[in-house]
């Protein structure tokens, strides 16, 4: 009898102990996962100050803060390089603009799916045996490429030939995208001299666009949010101060004295996004 009672009291001991083990287990992995959702939401994210009434507009943030200075608030945006997932609006993932049959890992790196290789326009295009870009497949697994080009230098798709007279690779900017026929490298456009960079704001009177999206400036002005202009003592968000006290709005916006700033136009108020708009 004492023995049966003994070895009943071991085995709730036992149970008792086991549960409590999962329990403390479960908290702990419970734990672990909130605190790695929680560092995984806040990766390539960078805090922007924006003008408080932007947010009475565009309700989609919550992790608000207050601003440096009155008017203004913090918000959680995607840092350079980075956007808004479409699948989960509150994760940031790798901008590569287009990345077709291939993994974008890093801004601007995508990683072409097995069977893909990049080709002279930085595109994924499949490879032999099932495809030869610009040429075909032979039956020993190789590419055979159609006249006017030729293989590049994995052997694996045809690039096009540019003569001598087109010599795409001397010329600035440019590359052979067909054959005898050169084209601008992205973030170039044509002009009377070969390709010059695309900027997609205006520099300004005081500067010029030296590369995609980079300005020089001169004549004593500064670089503000990508654009060459004059020292201002406003704010001047989505404008150009043209002298130290005169800020001029960008089309669809208009000055706001409380933040010194340039916002929407009550018209552009129905379909207001803050990270399409505030990007300067």
């Amino acid at each position: 009898m004492l023995l049966s009672r003994v070895l009943l009291i071991i085995i709730i001991f036992e149970c008792v102990h086991f549960n409590w083990g999962r329990i403390v287990n479960n908290n702990y992995n419970n734990n672990n996962l909130d605190n790695n959702n929680n560092q995984e939401d806040l990766e390539h994210k960078c805090l922007r100050e924006v003008p408080t009434i932007y947010l009475e507009y565009d309700k989609k943030y919550t992790n608000i803060t207050e601003g440096s200075k009155k008017y203004y608030s913090k918000i959680e945006v995607c840092c350079d390089g980075y956007k808004r997932s479409k699948y989960d609006w509150d994760k940031c993932v790798p901008d590569c603009g287009e990345c077709e049959h291939g993994l974008c890992l890093n801004p601007d790196t995508c990683e072409c799916f097995p069977n893909y290789v990049k080709n002279h326009e930085g595109k994924c295009v499949m490879k032999c045996p099932v495809h030869c870009e610009n040429g075909h497949c032979k039956l020993d697994g190789t590419c055979k490429c159609n006249r006017g080009y030729k293989l590049d230098e994995s052997q694996t798709f045809c690039k096009p030939i540019c003569n001598r007279n087109n010599n795409c690779e001397a010329a600035y900017n440019q590359y052979c995208s067909a054959p005898n026929t050169c084209s601008c490298i992205k973030g170039y456009q044509v002009n009377r001299h070969g390709c010059e960079p695309i900027c997609e704001r205006s520099c300004g009177i005081n500067g010029t666009c030296d590369r995609p999206n980079t300005c020089r400036c001169h004549n004593g002005a500064i670089l503000k949010n990508g654009i060459c202009q004059a020292e201002c003592y406003q704010k001047c968000e989505n404008g150009i101060c043209v002298t130290p006290n005169r800020c001029i709005c960008f089309e669809g916006f208009r000055y706001d004295v409380r933040t010194s700033s340039c916002i929407p136009k009550a018209e552009n108020l129905k379909n207001f996004a803050i990270e399409q708009i505030d990007l300067i």
